[in-house]
């Protein structure tokens, strides 16, 4: 979508539809991501859904979401295996006050950061 939705039952089933059919592919311009999120004066949060090291050199990135609005942004890496790539997505959750999540069909990324683990996490395993 091209705009905000409320969080209902049926969005969140609706984007959850359309995170499974996702597949890699293409760049990451992660900059025009936040961007255009940021740029949407509702938006109190943004979470970002990437599967990759992103196009622009992270630091510029960093740089640049400081001068923008300033909400949370969580990150979520997506079956990212490069240490480099979940170590800024940690530092952007970070920089921002957001959450860092990870999410692998193989296993955590030993070398990069340790994603934020909800409680309801810890009480399943």
């Amino acid at each position: 979508r091209h705009q905000l939705v409320h969080v209902t039952s049926e969005s969140l089933q609706e984007a959850w539809r359309w995170v499974l059919g996702l597949s890699p592919g293409g760049s990451t311009n992660t900059l025009a991501a936040l961007r255009l999120a940021l740029a949407d004066g509702e938006v109190q949060a943004v979470y970002l859904l990437t599967d990759g090291r992103p196009d622009q050199p992270p630091e510029g990135i960093l740089a640049q979401v400081q001068l923008l609005k300033h909400i949370p942004i969580h990150t979520i890496s997506f079956n990212c295996g490069d240490s480099q790539a979940n170590r800024f997505l940690h530092q952007l959750a970070e920089d921002t006050s957001g959450r860092d999540h990870y999410f692998s069909e193989d296993a955590l990324d030993i070398d990069g950061p340790q994603p934020f683990q909800s409680e309801d996490i810890c009480l399943l395993r």
